[in-house]
Parts: C-alpha cells; structure tokens; sequence
C-alpha cells in the first residue's frame, strides 16, 4: 500500500503516515487530514485479489499494534 498517500475512510480524508508489519500482519497508521492529532490505526488484508484496510479486531490488537509504532518511531528518533 505504498503508493497511498491519502486516502478516504468513512467519508473522511486521512493521510498515510506509518506503515509496521507485525507478524506478516501490515499495519498503516492514518492521521486526519484536518486534525492530524485525530489517528487510527488499521490492518491490511487481501479480500479478492485486492488489498483492503479494515479495523482491529481488539483493544489487545490496536494496543500491540500502537506499541510497536511508538517503539519504531522512538528508534528512529535516536538515529
């Protein structure tokens, strides 16, 4: 899904801001393009030859998934 810059999500636009893939799982972290502080976080999945975002299934996976963004972006803060 790289070539996503923006994108539209329940009639709102949203920006690609971070990509992680956990466990053969991508993740896309997506701001709001009008208050980048509003984010979501959604997971690929291929549905008919097509890759798709759709939610998380968990508070336990949005947690893990949040984590490991923060952990990436603090690493490459370091850097």
């Amino acid at each position: 899904m790289n070539e996503l810059d923006a994108l539209k999500l329940e009639g709102r636009d949203f920006v690609i801001v971070d990509e992680i893939k956990i466990n053969d799982v991508l993740y896309v972290q997506l701001a709001s393009a009008d208050d980048p502080e509003e984010f979501c976080i959604r997971k690929v999945v291929l549905k008919n030859n097509e890759e798709i975002l759709t939610g998380l299934d968990s508070d336990l996976e949005f947690d893990m998934a949040l984590d490991a963004f923060i952990k990436k972006n603090h690493k490459e803060e370091e850097n």
